[in-house]
């Protein structure tokens, strides 16, 4: 079985042989109606017309090839079924020859490419010669068949019998063929375009002509006697309403107008009245089918040759319409002008911006409009010397992509210039943007690294030719990481801003003040007279940004450390240049910030120590160097370790163990911060895991940087670490900085619940230290707040900071947090959290970090701190 979709719809194909049974049966009715010509031998000859091949082979070409048998079946049940004198053989015979006539037709036609174009010269010609050339050979072929199964009473006598009544068929044929299928076709095809053209107007038309025609047709075909008829009035007085419907209404028009007249004349002759009345009923018939065979085929070529012309001349005006508005709309100017430079023609929408309306430069000189303008006049001067132009032309404001080209005469002779004008403007300013955004910094509109260095380089050819001096500066902000990470980049943002709107106010007219990326700036010096000139700028730099940044009611102090190195003694390269002030600029940073230094031979020694160090820390983890100490947490009520905090180590294999002071800053400069994290958390996990399968199970609270905290990987890799070690969630802990928390609230929430879930204890360090706010003590789901080793340092002397942690331990309390103090150093400090109510402390008075071993030894000897 087939699909759906192939599934025949029999009750179409019903309706579809229904119209072909009724069609043919009719048609048969009416051609035997008209048969009243007789033989010389008294036999019954064809019809004036025969509609019946005509119905079918229009059914042919208005369905489906695969429907032709079902066409020709209800052909054959019409035939079979419809009242008349003739035999069943002849019955057969007469229903074998429109089939065949009809199939070799449409095949025919089908082979050529012929689509039932009678909208066309071509279409129509094609028709008329397949059928002249084919209803002979048809009907021939059924000639001899007819008269050997001819019965009594209808035999010819003679071979002239069966010639005559051969090409008397064949021309009642062609002519049914001629005057019907097109008709038959045009109205009932899928191809009717004529539905486009009706409206009120012209159906008053149509009806109007169609009254003319049959009052025409009744005088000239009914009107008249028997033998009154005038062959050339009978010829010439239909003629204009048919010209005029083939005019007027095309190929449809043309053939009903036709039908009409046939219909009128043959119905005329069949009463005895008329023209065609006059000789013999054989000689009638030929003169009736002459006539109607003189009009159909000139009338419907008028009608197909005036459509295509009326098409060809709407197409043209309709492509001239399209020419004219692209012209009009396009943003170019298209003008002529003659061997004097006066405008002939001007139209296209790049008027507008010269200030002219299409049309209105015409009679007017091109050097009496724009003769202020030498860079128009002067190649139209050109062009009119027999040279083609091609330049881009300034006017009022606009650029325009122009090209000329001379016209000549019969004779050679210069007769004027035809150009088009392409209003470029709009890419030009593009471009110009593009090029500013390549060589600019976006946010600061400074110029970028790229527009730097090739000044840069630009600037110390030219000191080298002068004998001058050349200073490079190199800015990094200081402390602006913590603004970044608190309060969001948008802050930074401004801040930048308007730090590059204060360093622009140091600069001299020849120098260049530049944006590298993130908060680094460099300053382009150019003819100093001595190298120290470059401190001035250096200072004035800083003393711009120590003063305070305002941004969205927050208050900001931004300062910032300064390299420098001077052409020629620290370099004569540009990337030497940059690369010795930057690092002068470390060596600021590392002095104390907030200053400036000179270049020094002896700083390349400390660039490559830290280059080395960086190399040596990123294989620390593989090499195994890193190793975890651990801080006990002690309990102030009963002495006993509750938790510990991981400390990372590096035991370098040359300089030995390297404190965190030295590696952890270079780590979350370079981003080694996340793997060195990574390894931290899977080693505390690691040990953990061991001392609580040793029934001694401790909390370890691991250090979490910020760049970690900012990934969304963070808590599946917590849940993969905790269930690759087999640890229990509530034996770690993740201490976060204030900092980290406030940079993105939204996603610092989502990522603590999601640690929550997993039971992991939530930490914030150095609490009080940041930009501590009570609102995020609230929204957030933390478990222990641990105060700042500097507000425990004076605890026990200072009034204001024993306040300040008594204040602080209230709050942790009044949250439900746990409350731990860490940097206790003396005996005062602890007795003093201890009076105050704190719970855990840490620090160097308990226990310095101690490597696994040692922890491990403490940890299971169940020491108490008294």
């Amino acid at each position: 079985m087939g699909r759906a979709g192939d599934r025949i719809d029999w009750s179409r194909r019903l309706r579809l042989a229904g119209l072909v049974f009724a069609a043919y049966f009719v048609a048969t009715r009416v051609g035997i109606a008209l048969q009243w010509v007789t033989l010389p031998s008294g036999v019954s000859g064809p019809s004036v017309l025969w509609p019946a091949s005509a119905v079918l082979l229009s059914a042919l070409l208005l369905t489906k090839s695969a429907n032709w048998p079902l066409c020709v079946l209800a052909a054959l049940l019409a035939q079979a079924l419809s009242p008349t004198h003739f035999a069943v053989p002849h019955r057969i015979i007469l229903f074998a020859t429109d089939a065949a006539q009809a199939l070799l037709i449409a095949t025919v036609l089908q082979r050529i490419g012929f689509r039932r174009n009678f909208n066309s010269v071509r279409g129509v010609s094609t028709f008329f010669i397949v059928a002249v050339i084919c209803v002979p050979l048809s009907r021939a072929a059924t000639i001899p068949i007819s008269r050997a199964m001819a019965t009594p009473g209808h035999a010819w006598s003679s071979a002239a019998d069966a010639i005559m009544f051969w090409g008397l068929l064949s021309l009642t044929n062609v002519l049914s063929l001629a005057l019907f299928v097109p008709l038959l076709v045009l109205w009932l095809g899928p191809e009717r375009t004529w539905r486009g053209d009706i409206n009120p107007k012209r159906i008053r038309e149509g009806i109007l002509l169609a009254a003319c025609l049959i009052a025409v047709c009744v005088i000239v075909f009914e009107g008249r006697t028997a033998g009154s008829g005038n062959l050339p009035a009978m010829l010439y007085e239909p003629l204009p309403f048919l010209i005029l419907a083939a005019v007027r209404f095309g190929p449809v028009g043309a053939t009903t107008a036709l039908m009409m007249v046939s219909l009128c004349s043959v119905w005329g002759a069949a009463r005895g009245l008329g023209p065609f009345v006059t000789q013999s009923p054989a000689e009638n018939v030929v003169s009736l089918q002459a006539f109607l065979a003189a009009i159909a085929a000139p009338i419907l070529l008028l009608a197909t040759l005036v459509r295509e012309r009326r098409h060809a001349v709407s197409a043209l005006r309709r492509s001239e319409e399209h020419f004219r508005t692209i012209i009009t709309n396009a943003p170019v100017v298209v003008f002529a002008m003659d061997a004097k430079g006066v405008f002939t023609f001007s139209d296209g929408r790049g008027l507008k911006a010269l200030g002219l309306r299409p049309g209105e430069a015409v009679g007017r000189s091109v050097f009496e409009i724009y003769g202020d303008s030498p860079n128009v006049t002067e190649p139209i001067e050109r062009a009119l010397r027999n040279e083609a132009q091609h330049w881009e032309a300034e006017l009022r404001g606009s650029t325009f992509d122009t090209h000329i080209t001379p016209m000549h005469g019969d004779a050679g002779e210069i007769t004027g210039i035809i150009g088009v004008a392409i209003d470029i403007t709009d890419r030009r300013q593009s471009e110009e943007r593009i090029r500013w955004q390549a060589y600019h910094d976006n946010l600061t509109d400074l110029p970028n690294r790229t527009l730097f260095m090739d000044r840069l380089e630009q600037s110390l050819a030219a000191a080298e030719r002068r004998q001058e001096k050349l200073g490079v500066l190199f800015l990094d902000l200081d402390r602006f990481k913590q603004i970044n990470d608190s309060l969001g980049h948008q802050t930074g943002d401004a801040v930048l801003k308007q730090v590059a709107q204060r360093l622009s106010t140091c600069l001299r007219g020849e120098d260049t003040l530049a944006r590298m990326g993130g908060d680094e700036f460099t300053f382009l010096l150019r003819g100093l007279a001595h190298s120290e000139d470059a401190s001035v700028i250096a200072s004035r730099a800083i003393g711009v940004l120590a003063e305070s940044f305002q941004v969205d009611g927050h208050e900001f102090f931004v300062g910032a450390s300064l390299g420098i190195s001077v052409y020629p003694e620290d370099g004569r390269d540009v990337s030497i240049l940059v690369r010795n002030a930057d690092t002068a600029m470390f060596r600021a940073k590392k002095e104390g910030r907030s200053g400036f230094q000179f270049y020094a031979e002896s700083m390349n020694e400390s660039a490559s120590e830290r280059l080395r160090m960086e190399h040596d820390l990123r294989l620390a983890p593989e090499r195994g160097e890193l190793i975890l100490y651990y801080q006990p947490q002690i309990s102030l009520t009963t002495g006993e370790i509750t938790g510990a905090e991981a400390l990372v180590r590096w035991r370098h294999p040359q300089h030995g163990l390297i404190p965190p002071d030295r590696f952890i800053p270079l780590a979350e400069e370079t981003g080694l911060i996340v793997s060195i994290g990574d390894w931290v958390l899977g080693e505390a996990c690691r040990q953990a895991a061991i001392w609580s399968d040793a029934k001694r199970p401790v909390r370890i609270a691991v250090n979490v940087s910020a760049r970690q905290f900012a990934q969304e990987t963070l808590t599946r890799r917590v849940q993969e670490t905790l269930a690759a070690h087999g640890l229990d969630a509530s034996l770690l802990g993740l201490e976060l900085t204030e900092g980290m928390l406030m940079h993105n609230r939204a996603q610092s929430v989502q990522t603590m619940h999601g640690m929550k879930a997993l039971g992991v204890e939530l930490s914030v360090d150095d609490f009080g230290m940041g930009y501590s706010s009570l609102a995020y003590l609230r929204d957030f789901p933390l478990d222990v707040l641990k105060i700042d080793r500097s507000f425990v340092l004076r605890v026990a002397e200072d009034r204001t900071d024993r306040a300040l942690v008594e204040t602080l331990i209230g709050l942790g309390r009044a949250l439900e947090l746990t409350v731990v103090a860490e940097g206790v150093e003396t005996e005062s400090q602890s007795q003093c959290l201890k009076d105050l109510g704190c719970e855990i402390v840490q620090g160097y008075l308990f226990s310095r970090p101690l490597p696994p071993d040692q922890f491990e030894a403490r940890l299971l000897s169940g020491e108490r701190v008294t």
